[in-house]
């Protein structure tokens, strides 16, 4: 699988995974099907990185990640999807460690309430990139994640 980031030429072949994903979220709790941040991770390219995942050349998935200051500073995957076709075949967990090893520093992670698969999936993935400093906090409409990922 190959993980690289998304070329302005690749971005329409994402907005409809993007649409995808979003359906697939709205079983969980409210969505903005709009998605109005989309176009700012090929214009705000020192704090957002749009990630996509092929083979030979057929896309796998997608990952959205940005650099968030809120009084400190973030990284968050804030959007992560693998295609349905390909799922359970291990590609999740490889795509996200190595985006998350391509960023070292602190993550955070939020995970909606009803979403079960991303609750089993995301502590896989920190576990396999050794993350430290590790806390786990819920709030009516998620469980977040914070956590130190330091790779070289």
């Amino acid at each position: 699988m190959e993980i690289t980031l998304a070329t302005k030429a690749e971005k329409p072949k994402l907005r409809p995974l993007l649409h995808s994903y979003l359906k697939e979220l709205g079983h969980y709790g409210p969505v903005d099907m709009a998605y109005p941040y989309f176009d700012a991770y090929w214009s705000e390219v020192n704090i957002r990185w749009p990630y996509i995942f092929k083979q030979d050349d057929q896309i796998l998935g997608f990952a959205f990640v940005r650099l968030n200051d809120q009084g400190s500073v973030y990284l968050e995957m804030a959007e992560f999807y693998i295609c349905p076709h390909v799922r359970n075949k291990n590609l999740g967990i490889q795509a996200a460690t190595k985006i998350m090893q391509l960023h070292s520093g602190k993550w955070r992670l939020k995970v909606m309430i009803g979403n079960k698969i991303a609750h089993h999936f995301w502590p896989k993935v920190i576990k396999s990139i050794k993350a430290s400093d590790i806390a786990r906090n819920r709030n009516n409409s998620d469980i977040c994640y914070i956590f130190s990922a330091y790779c070289s």
